[in-house]
């Protein structure tokens, strides 16, 4: 999700998407009633999402958090600190980083084998388990441990259910022409173009993902809707004859 301007009032832009498809909502609300009016209250698929605590009301079947958003958490970190990051604070750095890293090279390297992928995961677990339990007296590293603690079910799902990625840098892909969209036009005047854009932008963005000429596949959509259109009214002409 990212803002939008409705009006010139903030709204924001919403982003769902599979590998084919992809859905685009803009709300005044950032806040869980989005998700779940998309998604449902239990969801049955995978999510694959950030730490945004929005999304924990879907109840998603799976959950894979984006091991990239939580991999630049450390690099602010770092940032923040200069050439002299706190002692306490890289050793625990040292450890945590190369467990993703090496379980997203796992993922990327290793083909479908079953029974490899779940001694992996179980393998990662354990070490990312051992480092959490080791007592910190720095902050950061205090903060980041108790993320990790609270989203432990879903960091290396993406070892174990297929076509689960590491991170959701799919829908920040999708959304990233939505941003610069609203960009160049400032967002939207009214709700009613808000809405009709974001139906727009699903719909384009859909016949894009699966490879469709979007000007060809809408000139075929509405032929079959008019065609439908026909067939219905004139079995209803016939009825009453």
């Amino acid at each position: 999700e990212t803002g939008w301007r409705v009006n010139g009032s903030t709204s924001w832009l919403w982003c769902f998407c599979t590998k084919n498809e992809a859905a685009y909502l803009i709300d005044k609300s950032r806040g869980s009633s989005v998700a779940t009016s998309v998604l449902g209250k239990s969801f049955g698929g995978t999510l694959i999402q950030d730490f945004y605590s929005a999304y924990n009301a879907c109840n998603a079947r799976g959950t894979q958090y984006c091991l990239a958003h939580l991999l630049r958490e450390f690099d602010k970190i770092d940032a923040r600190y200069g050439a002299k990051p706190p002692a306490a604070f890289v050793a625990f750095r040292e450890k945590v980083i190369p467990i993703f890293t090496g379980a997203i090279d796992f993922h990327r390297k290793t083909g479908d084998d079953p029974p490899a992928r779940e001694a992996a995961r179980v393998r990662f677990e354990r070490r990312l388990l051992k480092v959490l339990e080791e007592p910190t007296s720095d902050p950061d590293a205090q903060r980041l441990i108790k993320r990790m603690w609270r989203s432990a079910h879903g960091l290396f799902t993406f070892l174990t259910t297929p076509g689960v990625d590491p991170t959701n840098n799919h829908a920040e892909r999708n959304i990233r022409a939505a941003v610069v969209m609203r960009k160049n036009s400032g967002g939207s005047r009214s709700h009613a173009g808000a809405d009709d854009r974001a139906v727009l932008m699903s719909v384009f963005r859909t016949y894009e993902l699966r490879g469709l000429n979007a000007v060809e596949a809408t000139i075929a959509t509405v032929q079959r809707h008019l065609t439908e259109l026909h067939r219905t009214k004139h079995i209803a002409v016939a009825s009453d004859g």
